[in-house]
């Protein structure tokens, strides 16, 4: 019935569903291993869009989520997201929901920025006055690097909730060793504190859209040391400084992220 619903409001919404299928789960090969990621009792869903229309896409299907029960997300080689990820034998999405309702971000947030402690200097750090003035791009980075008329897929996620969407997929560990409980942990703080909703999401790669980005400099810098614990690679193999970071997140509507 969930299915049903799912496909009639898209199709309500004026959304091409020609290539809605379910999402299949096969345990496909990642070089010598193979995936044992459990088929979820709740379906995974999809469509076909193409870059330069997905983001409007993603749009009107995040407004019928009350509707639907499904959070979209756009991704390519969806099997990647599927299959080669570190997933668990016996995966248990409740149960991360639940570890990341529990879980203390801000300790979080402390044991990661003590991994960095020793090589936190200045040059790192940056200079604000100096920092680099950040042009926000008005595109996604997932569908500009794609091509215009490249074929992405929207994925619909068995939630209602964007936080939520890293624990039904058990994404993480191999991305810089964070569990799926401390990124949908992170997101949850994230969503309440600056009212920022995952749009895009590969195996390496995540996309925000961000409603109340930080607005001053103290705000600003308090986020980008955030993200950059999170996500080093940003600023390392990014912008630079945490200090070109904390500039671009100024009333930046969206936030970007990247693990190597």
């Amino acid at each position: 019935m969930r299915r049903l619903n799912l496909i009639e409001q898209l199709n309500a919404a004026g959304i091409d569903t020609s290539t809605f299928q379910r999402v299949t789960i096969e345990g496909g090969v990642d070089e010598d291993e193979e995936s044992n990621r459990p088929d979820p009792t709740d379906s995974f869903y999809m469509i076909d869009v193409r870059a330069d229309r997905s983001f409007e896409a993603w749009k009107i299907a995040r407004s019928l989520v009350e509707k639907t029960g499904y959070y979209p997300v756009i991704t390519e080689e969806y099997d990647q997201l599927f299959e080669y990820m570190e997933f668990e034998d016996e995966y248990d999405s409740a149960a991360t929901i639940k570890a990341a309702l529990s879980a203390d971000v801000a300790k979080f947030f402390k044991e990661r920025a003590d991994e960095f402690a020793d090589n936190m200097n200045e040059d790192r750090i940056g200079t604000w006055e100096l920092a680099q003035e950040e042009t926000a791009s008005e595109d996604f980075y997932l569908a500009s690097r794609s091509g215009a008329d490249s074929i992405l897929q929207l994925v619909f996620c068995p939630t209602k909730i964007s936080w939520q969407v890293c624990a039904v997929l058990c994404w993480g560990n191999s991305n810089d060793g964070i569990a799926p409980a401390n990124h949908s942990a992170v997101h949850k703080y994230w969503g309440t504190e600056y009212d920022a909703e995952l749009v895009c999401i590969t195996i390496d790669l995540m996309e925000f859209l961000v409603k109340k980005p930080p607005t001053t400099k103290e705000a600003a810098m308090k986020l980008a040391h955030e993200q950059f614990v999170y996500c080093p690679d940003i600023v390392d193999q990014g912008v630079q400084t945490v200090a070109n970071l904390g500039k671009s997140l100024i009333n930046s509507k969206k936030w970007f992220f990247w693990w190597d």
